[in-house]
């Protein structure tokens, strides 16, 4: 995978001014810049739709990325989209522990399904 850096023009539009430092990731090109992780796509369609999604959602027992709006209100430049940054660490195996998985269901079978089915 070819290492791509967000443009000048993406990071003001999002008001990204701290030095980015790269986040590790497998499946795209990922950096933060002070509260912002910025995050390279080329499914337009998906991420805007996640955007509009998770910036709905109410967290209740448990934490979740809000997606960023440009300046101008946009939910992608350039093929790249903002996510606020949360402090933790990433935790292998964890997913299928028991204290995840009743909060993965209350997620998706609260939040997530009551939003898609009012206001999608």
């Amino acid at each position: 995978m070819m290492l791509i850096k967000p443009k000048e023009k993406v990071l003001e539009k999002f008001g990204a001014y701290a030095p980015l430092v790269r986040l590790p990731s497998d499946w795209s090109s990922v950096w933060r810049s002070g509260h912002l992780v910025l995050k390279r796509t080329d499914n337009l369609e998906k991420v805007a739709w996640a955007a509009r999604v998770y910036a709905k959602i109410k967290p209740r027992g448990f934490r979740v990325s809000k997606p960023i709006q440009s300046k101008s209100g946009a939910w992608i430049v350039d093929h790249w989209s903002a996510w606020e940054y949360l402090a933790g660490r990433h935790q292998p195996g964890r997913w299928p522990d028991k204290r995840v998985l009743p909060l993965q269901n209350r997620f998706y079978n609260k939040n997530l399904r009551r939003f898609l089915l009012y206001n999608i």
